[in-house]
């Protein structure tokens, strides 16, 4: 008797689980869909024309032509968001798939909510050394870029 019990607790925590995975998933397509121009939302995860540059010659350079990049983040303790991409062809059901700067993106929905308002350049950090940086108003460490 203890294990149905068990086994009916795991099967609804399954399906409480699923359907809030299907709204953050709708929630999420809703929040990359259309353009932040036209549809009046706040904003979606935008490439800088620089960093789809560097993406397309990296894509050609590593024999990932054709493939997706995806984007992930992660929130660390004291707030700051790390972030991680890499070109991938496997690309899941349920990923959100949208294009930036014509470069094919892709990014798993629970990454959304870190990511929507984020804009991804290839910026010169130093001298000379050029860099992949995210622009995220969503982290507490995140500094508007100055017109100086």
């Amino acid at each position: 008797m203890r294990g149905d019990g068990f086994a009916m607790a795991q099967q609804g925590a399954t399906t409480s689980r699923a359907a809030r995975y299907d709204r953050a998933k709708d929630d999420a397509g809703a929040a990359l869909a259309g353009s932040a121009d036209s549809s009046g939302k706040k904003g979606m995860f935008k490439l800088t024309p620089a960093a789809a540059e560097q993406v397309l010659k990296a894509a050609k350079q590593g024999n990932a032509e054709g493939m997706s990049l995806r984007l992930a983040a992660e929130q660390k303790p004291d707030g700051a968001i790390e972030y991680r991409m890499g070109f991938e062809d496997s690309i899941q059901e349920d990923d959100i798939r949208f294009q930036s700067e014509g470069v094919d993106l892709v990014m798993s929905p629970e990454d959304v909510p870190l990511l929507d308002q984020a804009v991804m350049d290839y910026a010169e950090v130093e001298a000379g050394k050029m860099h992949f940086i995210f622009m995220n108003p969503k982290d507490p460490h995140y500094q508007p870029p100055s017109d100086a």
